[in-house]
């Protein structure tokens, strides 16, 4: 045999033991393509049982909150003194039990305890309107039942958002820079800039409250780590300065701001504190911005510190 016809035949084993060895790859992909496939099918399945999950509570839950329609919660008007607001609940019903009377629930949200019912016995004209004085540091949910015998019909009506909407009327940040340090490395001088903005509510009540207010107190609490070391009063101190600005005109007002002062739209605070408590650099300092309106609700901001 010669060398070519040697070489030949090894070559023709080496082919046969490739296409032997490339059949049992394919034959494992095509395994995997099936058992893949099956997998698929699978997620198929579930996929579509959820949607027809899904599709059921939805049809379930539009079937249950159909009986009300058009539904509407205000806020009218806010009482500081009485620290109230009257609030107006309105809705339609699209269906009536003979004998039946309408429940409202009002909850307290987030702890989901109720304060409040109101009870409709006549409701012919099928269109509620209920006013109610609610007080303002909370914020409410509210549920409407329809009750013969049993409770026969249940929905819920939406949120009335009254403390979250007062807190929501100054958006404010701030932070602390230039630090200066002894030669001991122990805080001797830090500057603060902070901005106080209007924000903006839907409601013509909170909006014509929110123009009505005026400043009448302000400070700024200082804490190094998590311990408060001193309160700084920043109205008529010579070492602040507060510039108010209106968005409209751009007008810079460079005067402090005094007592009862009306913010127009930000109001831009630069002060320096000098210390006199030995705080070492490596303890972060930061602030709490803390002022107060004329019927004495107080606003709480976070002023970002050094470290």
């Amino acid at each position: 045999m010669t060398k070519g016809t040697k070489a030949l035949i090894a070559a023709l084993i080496l082919l046969s033991f490739l296409n032997f060895r490339m059949f049992g790859v394919m034959q494992s992909l095509q395994n995997e393509i099936r058992n893949n496939n099956h997998h698929i099918r699978q997620l198929e399945s579930r996929v579509s049982f959820l949607d027809s999950s899904i599709r059921e509570a939805l049809n379930s839950f539009i079937e249950e909150q159909s009986w009300l329609g058009q539904i509407s919660l205000s806020i009218n008007a806010i009482d500081m003194e009485d620290e109230t607001v009257e609030a107006n609940i309105s809705f339609n019903i699209n269906e009536v039990v003979t004998g039946s009377k309408i429940e409202i629930l009002i909850y307290d949200d987030p702890e989901k305890v109720q304060i409040k019912e109101l009870v409709i016995e006549d409701i012919s004209s099928l269109r509620i309107n209920e006013k109610v004085v609610l007080p303002l540091n909370r914020d409410y949910q509210i549920f409407v039942q329809m009750v013969g015998d049993s409770v026969i019909r249940q929905g819920e009506v939406g949120f009335l958002r009254v403390k979250s909407g007062l807190e929501s009327l100054f958006i404010s940040h701030g932070y602390a820079r230039n630090a200066k340090f002894d030669r001991d490395n122990y805080y001797e001088e830090i500057l603060f800039d902070i901005f106080i903005h209007l924000g903006w509510h839907g409601s013509e009540a909170f909006q014509a409250y929110r123009d009505a207010l005026s400043i009448t107190h302000m400070e700024l609490q200082l804490f190094a780590g998590d311990v408060l070391f001193d309160t700084v009063s920043i109205m008529n101190n010579e070492s602040w300065t507060m510039r108010d600005r209106d968005f409209v005109s751009f007008e810079m007002i460079p005067e402090v701001v005094p007592v009862g002062q009306k913010i127009k739209d930000e109001l831009m605070i630069r002060g320096s504190y000098q210390f006199e408590e030995r705080i070492n650099r490596d303890t972060p300092v930061r602030g709490e911005l803390v002022f107060k309106d004329q019927f004495g609700r107080e606003y709480r901001f976070y002023v970002d510190g050094l470290n």
